[in-house]
């Protein structure tokens, strides 16, 4: 029974020790090094990637912004401010409720099947937008001519990138 108990108490010694050199290992260690490399060779993108102007952070070069009209009375859904190219659309999970200073979007995909009839609709309603939206005087965008990324959203739902077919179609109006 005596060695037993010793046997017993050795084993939960030496569980013990590597819970511990395992938690600095993993827990401690490893975090500091990686962000310290991090911060040394990637700063830029380890702080978010941040674009200031005047000293004041207005956005971020990795996460695509819209441009949108205040509010009207009575509106829920912003309007596309159209002075602006506008970025693929951003479907997140939702919206942040724990910091409300600003209306911020929980990034991820939304999960539907490519045969989910409220994706298929949000994909027909996007590209009405997009026509509408586009279409100028003199310059009439087709259903044809609307890119894939106009009308979907990114895995993240947050891409800041555009194709140049998008671009080409906004730069009628813009101009």
């Amino acid at each position: 029974m005596n060695t037993t108990i010793r046997g017993t108490t050795r084993l939960l010694g030496a569980a013990l020790r590597t819970l511990l050199v395992l938690t600095l290992v993993c827990g401690v260690l490893y975090p500091l090094t990686v962000t310290g490399i991090g911060q040394a060779l990637f700063n830029h993108q380890a702080n978010g990637s941040d674009i200031t102007s005047n000293g004041k952070t207005v956005g971020s070069s990795l996460i695509g912004q819209r441009y949108d009209l205040p509010l009207k009375n009575g509106q829920e859904t912003p309007a596309p401010d159209l002075k602006w190219f506008q970025p693929r659309p951003s479907n997140g999970l939702g919206t942040n409720t724990v910091n409300t200073q600003y209306k911020l979007l929980l990034s991820g995909a939304t999960n539907r099947a490519g045969d989910n009839e409220e994706l298929i609709q949000w994909v027909k309603d996007a590209k009405a937008a997009v026509i509408k939206d586009n279409s100028v005087d003199g310059y009439q965008v087709k259903p044809s001519d609307v890119p894939p990324d106009a009308v979907t959203s990114s895995g993240s739902g947050l891409d800041p990138a555009i194709s140049p077919e998008y671009a080409h179609i906004q730069i009628h109006r813009i101009a």
